[in-house]
């Protein structure tokens, strides 16, 4: 895996977007209203400009990266359907944690508390306690106290010897499940836009890029070609199909488990027999990374964990309450 902070990666993209060619780059443009045409399809926006001057910008398509709370879809009023999430989380950035094994990354499944550890550039690793809601009074008391004490309960967890912590504790007490059409007539949502899930997973970057890259696609050809409306539109109908169909087995399934419940008999079933078959690990590894939609996944894993609880076979790797590691 790879872990990059949004300190270092978004200077990047605003270079590389600065420096595409058809790119004019508004840093600090906030934008206060949609621009629609006769027929109510949404043709531009209207943005003040870091120079506190009011500019209207007409396309044929606008495209909604706005974040879960989008702007741009409560001005557009595509609502999104909202799940809850029963967890609250509080994170440090740290130098000096040694973890287990070399890992990129480890979530720690504490059923239904968790911690994870995500290494990043610059010898500096993100640790992180995803407590359920129960335990909030005691976070908010003593974030920095609980947040230790957390992680250092975790079974073979970070090592914090030599650790430094050189960011403040910082509490996301609230982080709801959301998600709307990506694509209508005129307009495409991508990335949390479109759908924000669970911070649990550390998806979210991940799927913003691939849902903008999916949109780009379909749109490129009919905008490089001067197609009209009609042709935008059914490329807009098609990225939300191709959404749909690869992301949102997914949402269901990480909304399920932002419910804040315990494993299911399914799930403790997968952990289970991918703790001593490299078969089944890999299938886990598939799905928690993404890869592949859960409907392509999950029946030859539960095929497979089926056999491995049979057979009874071979050594145990791991143990419950273990974390889940990604090199």
């Amino acid at each position: 895996g790879f872990n990059l902070r949004r300190a270092s990666m978004d200077p990047v993209l605003r270079r590389a977007a600065a420096a595409s060619p058809n790119v004019t780059l508004e840093a600090g443009a906030t934008v206060t209203d949609l621009l629609r045409d006769s027929r109510g399809r949404p043709a531009g926006i209207r943005a003040r400009l870091s120079s506190g001057e009011h500019r209207e910008l007409h396309a044929r398509a606008v495209v909604a990266a706005d974040g879960r709370d989008s702007t741009v879809g409560r001005l557009a009023r595509v609502p999104a359907r909202i799940h809850e999430n029963a967890r609250f989380g509080y994170f440090a950035q740290f130098r000096g944690v040694r973890l287990p094994n070399a890992a990129a990354s480890v979530l720690w499944f504490g059923n239904p508390d968790m911690g994870y550890a995500f290494r990043n550039e610059d010898g500096i690793t993100v640790l992180a306690a995803m407590p359920h809601r129960a335990r909030l009074p005691e976070f908010k008391a003593d974030p920095e106290g609980s947040l230790m004490g957390h992680l250092r309960a975790l079974p073979d967890g970070p090592d914090l010897t030599d650790a430094e912590r050189i960011t403040p504790v910082i509490g996301r007490l609230r982080s709801p499940c959301t998600i709307r059409k990506a694509g209508r007539p005129g307009i495409g949502f991508v990335g949390d836009a479109a759908m924000a899930s669970d911070p649990l997973w550390g998806v979210g970057c991940g799927f913003a890029f691939q849902t903008g890259d999916w949109l780009a696609q379909e749109l490129a050809g009919p905008i490089a070609r001067g197609e009209d409306e009609t042709q935008i539109d059914a490329a807009l109908a098609r990225y939300a199909r191709r959404h749909r169909r690869a992301l949102a087995g997914h949402q269901a399934l990480m909304n399920d488990y932002a419910s804040g419940r315990r494993f299911s008999l399914v799930e403790r079933l997968l952990f289970s027999a991918a703790a001593r078959d490299a078969i089944t690990a890999r299938h886990l590894h598939t799905l928690g990374s993404r890869m592949r939609p859960p409907q392509r996944i999950l029946p030859a894993a539960l095929t497979r964990a089926a056999v491995v609880k049979a057979r009874g076979a071979g050594s145990s790797s791991g143990s419950a309450g273990r974390g889940l590691e990604y090199a």
